[in-house]
């Protein structure tokens, strides 16, 4: 009765480790097979306004830069800079009061 109990327990784990290796092997394999047969997993939808271009149409394209001569972009970047200078301004006032 007691030799049985260690054989029981062997042959448990010896099933357990097959197991987990048979899950592992099937797991990689099927990773394997889909990295051989990608499938696209979410399809991208076309922009409502975009639906009768063409693949080598045309398309209008704006783009912006840093240098970019507009006076209301010019007075933005003042303003910030000057609310900038005014933050840092305000840090020295001591207004925290500490009383024992």
């Amino acid at each position: 009765m007691t030799a049985i109990l260690p054989i029981m327990y062997l042959l448990l784990m010896l099933f357990l480790a097959v197991t987990a290796l048979t899950f592992m092997w099937r797991n990689v394999y099927s990773i394997n097979k889909m990295l051989n047969n990608p499938v696209d997993t979410r399809p991208r939808s076309r922009h409502p306004e975009m639906q009768n271009v063409k693949f080598g149409d045309e398309l209008l394209v704006a783009k912006f830069d840093d240098n970019f001569e507009d006076p209301m972009y010019k007075a933005l970047g003042d303003r910030i800079n000057e609310l900038e200078e005014l933050e840092d301004d305000d840090e020295d006032d001591g207004d925290i009061v500490v009383r024992i």
